[in-house]
């Protein structure tokens, strides 16, 4: 009995322990977890696939002319989230920050709620708003982050990137939930309405909690207001070097506290040169971002003639929301595992760095996995289209799809919530806080690549998702991964090998540089005659101390070396021989 007693309070204890690491009350995170909320009560009711319910409601029903205002909209909300996050470093606070961009995202509901008649000019005038409103999605997780730091007295950066995570996953699970189980019985103008109603309330709730903020700030004591202002102004003055302009009195006041260091300069134009050579190990990511653009467009319009029955009576509820519901809780769990798994299992710096690249393998190989199965099941549904014009809906459930937004997901996990530790191994310590600036630009990229593949592969994308051949469009993209995987095991392991090169390097130039006793070229060698005095030789090296005839003893420059003389350089071993018969003539 005892030792169940033990395992039990072994288990309560890991418990308390996992809910302490990841678990804090704070009403600043309730207020600003809101935002999350509202967030995916949105995508969950209409954004994530509006063109698409655009398309069936105004009946323009062309697959290939919603997939690009899809895709090109998401470009324009990652293109601009990926400039204002490179801003926010210098010039604006993300709590203003999070003000404008969610007030556009108001905005955006409004109109489409008080608008009379549902037009796409409309609609398309609204994603202008909801678009900025996305794009300052990323501003919550640095505004929630530095609210965490300071009235919880964190340091712990781990800690609080985990306590921010689990906040947004627990905020957006409960937002997709009640969409997928409310929104989806609503038509067009009670969705817009709840939408609305909801992303005001929660601005609301953000801005009520804007003098409990500042009182938690003023509250914290003047040292690390000041650290906090000091170590702004440093970040400040190193980013304005070549992108920003200083103004003349912080410059003469940072000129005259410290001198210019020219070779953390140099060392720093180094490293940026570097790391500007490394870029192409992103390039592989772009297909991946492809495949997501897939994700959120056609992997949508595959649920088209779909029996959505679960046994007798049961329909799934509002299935393309369901399945982003799915996608995301897939993508939730590969992240954290992970994460779990790195930190058990690796120990140093650079076993992680070494996890960081089979974590994005396996991402790639999840992506071209999901690429694979919906390939074959869209192969078979139009199959089944084909024998069966008519019938509707056709004899395949749509419960079949799930493994392929179950891999999307998993790929997602692993890729995109990677892709930011794996910018800060690769990236000089300069540059890290551009981390989410830059996964955002590369997330861009894909989605503009895949713009440019809808654009030209006409043959296969058509004006319905009935007569197009996605199949041999979803082939195409599962043979453009996994050459980017190969492309990416090969740049992984020769830059991989170039930084052991570099540190065993480093190991190298030390030895070759310090003084070796056994070299005669690089430095004095305490047993060579031509360099300096041998302690053993009295003959050749000077006079000996007990013989009057030499000269006087060991303190007298003129004679011989001294002990101490700089000029001759003896070593420790001279002093060993001269103390004892100094001490034998006294």
């Amino acid at each position: 009995m005892a030792g169940i007693y033990d395992r039990i309070a072994g288990i309560k204890k890991k418990i308390c322990k996992w809910w302490s690491y990841y678990f804090c009350w704070s009403w600043s995170a309730l207020f600003v977890s809101g935002l999350y909320f509202g967030h995916a009560f949105v995508e969950y009711s209409f954004l994530g696939f509006l063109v698409i319910l655009v398309g069936e409601k105004t009946g323009n029903s062309n697959l290939r002319h919603n997939a690009i205002i899809s895709n090109a909209q998401d470009v324009f909300h990652l293109a601009l989230a990926s400039v204002l996050l490179s801003a926010i470093e210098v010039r604006i606070r993300p709590f203003y920050m999070i003000l404008i961009t969610y007030g556009s995202f108001f905005l955006g509901t409004l109109i489409l709620w008080i608008t009379p008649t549902l037009s796409i000019e409309m609609i398309y005038f609204a994603l202008v708003p909801l678009t900025v409103g996305e794009a300052g999605e990323g501003f919550i997780r640095l505004f929630l982050a530095r609210r965490l730091q300071l009235e919880k007295k964190e340091q712990d950066e781990e800690r609080i990137e985990a306590r921010v995570l689990m906040c947004r996953f627990i905020a957006r699970f409960l937002g997709a939930a009640i969409a997928n189980l409310w929104i989806s019985k609503l038509d067009w103008k009670p969705t817009f309405m709840s939408s609305a109603i909801v992303t005001g309330t929660v601005y609301l709730l953000f801005g009520f909690g804007f003098m409990y903020y500042y009182k938690r700030l003023n509250q914290s004591s003047s040292t690390e207001r000041e650290d906090s202002k000091r170590s702004l102004l440093n970040r400040i003055s190193r980013l304005s070097s070549g992108r920003f302009i200083i103004s003349k009195t912080q410059h003469r006041r940072e000129s005259n506290s410290r001198p210019i260091d020219h070779e953390s300069h140099n060392n720093g134009k180094k490293e940026l040169w570097l790391f500007l050579r490394k870029l192409p190990l992103w390039f592989p990511f772009l297909f991946y971002y492809v495949v997501d653009a897939a994700g959120s467009t056609f992997f949508m319009e595959q649920t088209d003639k779909l029996n959505d029955k679960i046994g007798e009576n049961y329909h799934v509820p509002s299935p393309q929301s369901s399945f982003l519901v799915v996608q995301k809780c897939t993508k939730f769990i590969a992240s954290n595992l992970a994460d779990y798994l790195i930190k058990k299992f690796c120990k140093d710096d650079n076993q992680e760095r070494r996890a960081g690249l089979v974590r994005m393998s396996l991402g790639m190989c999840a992506c071209s996995g999901c690429c694979i199965v919906a390939w074959l099941l869209e192969n078979h549904r139009l199959d089944l289209i084909n024998e069966n014009p008519d019938r509707n809906p056709i004899p395949m459930s749509i419960l079949l799809l799930a493994p392929q937004f179950s891999l999307l997901g998993f790929a997602n996990g692993l890729i995109e919530d990677g892709m930011e530790e794996f910018f800060r191994d690769y990236a000089p310590a300069s540059i890290h806080h551009f981390a989410m600036a830059f996964t955002k630009a590369v997330d861009a990229g894909g989605k503009l690549i895949a713009v440019v593949f809808i654009l030209t592969l006409k043959p296969w994308i058509g004006k319905d998702v009935n007569t197009s051949h996605l199949d041999s469009y979803y082939r195409m993209l599962a043979i453009l991964v996994l050459c980017a995987l190969q492309f990416f095991i090969i740049l992984a392991n020769i830059y991989d090998w170039e930084i052991e090169k570099k540190e065993g390097d480093d190991e190298l130039d030390k030895v070759e540089t310090g003084p070796d006793p056994l070299n005669e070229e690089t430095g004095p060698d305490t047993l060579h005659e031509e360099t300096g005095p041998d302690p053993l030789d009295k003959v050749e090296t000077g006079p000996d101390p007990l013989n009057e005839e030499t000269g006087p003893g060991p303190l007298n420059e003129e004679t011989g070396p001294d002990t101490l003389n700089e000029e001759t350089g003896p070593d420790i071993l001279d002093r060993e021989e001269t103390e004892p018969e100094e001490n034998s003539s006294n």
